[in-house]
């Protein structure tokens, strides 16, 4: 399939860039880098605004410099195959001048999550293309609709809604099916609605600087806190008076006006009423979509809101099929405390990529670990009905269901103890992702000032000086891209690097551990990765000889089989020690 890009750009007055043709003697130009797996740049950067040409003589040298200024648009084609691939990512690099002076050059990345579903320069979609995660997310977002529709303030209200629907199809306001589908599209549009127009108030950019941003993750982590809070029930978010009237008044009129337009509404008006319920829920997956990127934002609400409103939808169609449903009880309450305990849980990974990006060492390994285990064992503890919380009329009563479900949280209290205790405790892959550096806030160095790290190894943070190193110590360069936010950079350093088949090899390279993502060396090892390596994503694995800056082999991204691991280094000792 071949797709087309668009890149707006505003440059402010008196300053310009410099457009794709110029001499990179004289200015840096705008580029485009690609990667991924079968992609490539089919058509290159051009833009129907024609440069501002300026000439200048240096002795018998004619010097040409192609300016673009103001408002422009580029445009690219990519190719790729029948699938975009996952890893795909694309990087803008370009330099900002005025008539006396350069700034630095930026570098601007997009990743997969950015373009989503991206449209062919035909027109036609490419339904294929979306990432693996984009469909964990999805199914996150259905759980969350699924766990709404169980709680207190809507599973009650599914009979009186259906009743509701029977009354007026025998008054002849509508049919069973025009008004249950008028009434489910209603409660999809509200939610659809906050996703779109989220993502029409933010734009890619806006997104984008969510998805790394340690601000607004540290926001997004005091949101999860509150989210959780309340829904342990400390306290109730309720929605704006004004709204909450406007709710009250709309399912009044649902009742007694014909037509479906009012159903609609009555839908909308139950989607606030039930605000104090849902926020919880539809609240993380806003969150987090807005964290992952516009096409998770939008894809995630629509999905939510299709999957809460479906059971009115059928229900409303066979009304017979609500006498199988259970009873309204306190069990509603226990899945809304649940999620609250998971949402504590969740709060500590945004706080812990605030944490790293600042070089805080709060959030560290064992202090990350024993409050995941505190909020665990807490909720272990409810389960079997040590104590009750706000929403309870006494204390919960220990049911097999609930002891064994106790007992399991137990067991992951255990291993999240163990792991305090020691920071080489075996997780799966996708636990040690969730995890800060097992290395972080250890602040432990060899004798040389190289500060310790994985694999129990030394590593050194800035390109120069492990460049610096290895040339004088004679050994090749080892250099790891990694980052903040990186979930696959973690896994490789615990799973893969310290493995029998690779750590012996690492230890006879210099070793240089690159972050793309927080100070003070972020923005020239970004810089680095696109120039050199033609990369974008992390982990990104390079070995160099630093007896003439070449080259000798990569490794791009996460791989589990160390096997494979190992013999890209050994392949990179080989070609070292034959020259």
């Amino acid at each position: 399939a071949e797709v087309e890009l668009g890149f707006n750009f505003k440059v402010k007055n008196g300053w310009h860039i410099y457009e794709t043709q110029q001499d990179p003697e004289l200015g840096i130009p705008l580029q485009l880098v690609v990667q991924g797996a079968g992609v490539e740049i089919s058509q290159e950067l051009s833009s129907a605004t024609e440069p501002t040409v300026h000439l200048e003589r240096i002795g018998d040298m004619k010097l040409k410099y192609l300016f673009m200024e103001g408002e422009f648009t580029y445009t690219a084609k990519i190719k790729f195959g029948d699938e975009v691939p996952s890893d795909f990512a694309l990087a803008l690099k370009w330099q900002t001048c005025d008539d006396s002076s350069c700034l630095p050059v930026e570098t601007k990345v997009f990743d997969n999550s950015q373009f989503g579903a991206l449209t062919t320069a035909g027109g036609s979609g490419n339904n294929g293309g979306l990432p693996t995660d984009f469909w964990k997310f999805i199914l996150a977002a259905i759980a969350a609709g699924l766990a709404t529709l169980v709680t207190p303030c809507v599973f009650p209200m599914l009979p009186v809604t259906i009743s509701y629907f029977t009354k007026r199809a025998e008054a002849g306001k509508g049919t069973p099916l025009g008004n249950a589908t008028a009434y489910a599209g209603g409660i999809v549009f509200t939610f659809a609605g906050i996703g779109v127009g989220a993502a029409l108030l933010l734009g890619p950019e806006g997104a984008n600087m969510i998805g790394s941003n340690p601000w607004v993750n540290l926001s997004i982590g005091v949101l999860f806190l509150v989210l959780g809070i309340s829904l342990l029930g400390f306290f109730e978010i309720q929605p704006p008076k004004f709204l909450a009237n406007f709710a009250s008044k709309k399912q009044a009129d649902g009742v007694k006006q014909a037509g479906y337009l009012p159903v609609t509404l009555m839908a909308i008006a139950f989607s606030i009423t039930a605000f104090t319920c849902t926020v919880g829920f539809v609240g993380a997956v806003f969150v987090l979509g807005l964290k992952m990127g516009l096409v998770y934002l939008i894809g995630g609400m629509f999905v939510y809101g299709l999957t809460f409103a479906l059971p009115f939808f059928f229900l409303a169609l066979f009304p017979s099929r609500m006498q199988a449903m259970p009873n309204a009880g306190s069990w509603m309450n226990m899945v809304k405390i649940c999620a609250g305990f998971i949402e504590l849980v969740a709060a500590l990974k945004f706080f812990s990529n605030s944490d790293l990006f600042w070089d805080w060492q709060i959030l560290t390994w064992p202090v990350f670990l024993s409050a995941s285990a505190i909020i665990t064992l807490l909720w272990a503890v409810y389960m079997l009905g040590a104590y009750k919380l706000p929403y309870d009329y006494e204390k919960p009563k220990p049911t097999v269901k609930r002891v064994l479900f106790a007992g399991l949280l137990l067991y992951f209290v255990v291993g999240m103890f163990q792991g305090v205790a020691d920071r080489d405790h075996k997780y799966p892959g996708a636990v040690l992702a969730f995890l800060p550096p097992a290395d972080y806030g250890m602040n432990e160095f060899n004798e040389y000032g190289h500060k310790m790290g994985a694999a129990h190894l030394s590593w050194i943070e800035s390109y120069e000086d492990a460049f610096k190193w290895a040339a004088e110590h004679n050994t090749p360069l080892f250099i790891d891209f990694t980052g903040v936010t990186c979930v696959n950079c973690r896994r490789m350093e615990y799973e893969i690097f310290p493995d029998d088949l690779v750590r012996p090899l690492l230890q006879q390279f210099t070793r240089g551990e690159l972050w793309v993502d927080k100070p003070p060396h972020g923005k020239f090892n970004t810089a680095l990765q696109i120039e050199r390596f033609q990369q974008i994503a992390q982990p990104f694995y390079a070995i160099i000889d630093p007896r003439n800056d070449k080259t000798l082999i990569t490794f791009p991204g996460y791989d589990p089989d160390p096997q494979k691991f190992s013999e890209f280094l050994q392949a990179g000792l080989d070609a070292y020690n034959k020259k």
